[in-house]
């Protein structure tokens, strides 16, 4: 193999690892920006579901089993997945 080839597969594969290193640096530089998303939207479904469950009636409320005080708790629990018995989030 003459040095040609083997200076152009060097950078070919300098190239590429800065490729990857900087879809690294990218994705470290978004993670915070994708779970801050998630905050605002865990924030809106469970405000969504607290303005529909109290626009039903008290004796809606009461054949589903809810009273009119755990409206907030059931909406910032329900619709999440069990994550074990140390808390909600896990």
């Amino acid at each position: 193999m003459s040095i040609q080839y083997d200076i152009a597969a060097t950078t070919t594969h300098v190239r590429i690892r800065a490729l990857q290193l900087l879809g690294y640096i990218a994705a470290a530089a978004t993670a915070p920006l994708v779970a801050l998303w998630g905050k605002l939207d865990d924030g809106r479904r469970r405000r969504r579901a607290e303005r529909e469950l109290s626009l039903l009636s008290d004796a809606v409320l009461k054949d589903i089993g809810i009273a009119r005080s755990e409206i907030p708790w059931i909406a910032d629990t329900r619709g999440m997945p069990f994550r074990g018995p140390r808390g909600r989030r896990g």
